[in-house]
């Protein structure tokens, strides 16, 4: 595992608040409507909100994979911008609050898998595995 998850990380001494994650549009963005300020774990709890919220827009509106792929790459473009500026703001790059990456990268790993409970379950546990332990070179 990586030194964002250890004791003495950055994200530790400089933890993220509700009030900081809504003060701006970028933090918003960047904590997935302040899902990463949830402990512990924001990663996994930000994995699971995009997961629901991926869930609930197939049953409701049913897009197509290019329509998803229009969303992910708009979710891609606003991340990174949104990223960058709440490290900026917080004084932490890639600080553990910030999960719209993985709200990105659960949209396209679901997009890969069949349209099934079994399947996106399958495809969250392996993404969050993978997500976390961070075999080389990722």
């Amino acid at each position: 595992m990586t030194s964002k998850y250890s004791s003495d990380s950055p994200s530790r001494r400089h933890p993220m608040t509700w009030r900081f994650a809504f003060s701006s549009p970028a933090h918003v963005i960047a904590t997935f409507f302040g899902v990463g300020v949830i402990t512990p774990a924001p990663g996994t709890w930000g994995s699971l909100a995009a997961a629901l919220v991926f869930a609930a827009v197939n049953a409701a509106l049913a897009l197509s994979p290019a329509a998803w792929a229009a969303v992910a790459a708009v979710t891609f473009i606003a991340g990174a911008y949104a990223s960058e500026r709440t490290g900026k703001d917080i004084g932490v790059h890639d600080h553990s609050s910030i999960v719209i990456d993985e709200v990105f990268a659960i949209w396209m790993a679901l997009l890969t898998v069949p349209d099934s409970l079994g399947w996106q379950i399958a495809a969250f546990v392996a993404f969050r595995f993978f997500d976390i332990v961070k075999l080389q070179p990722a």
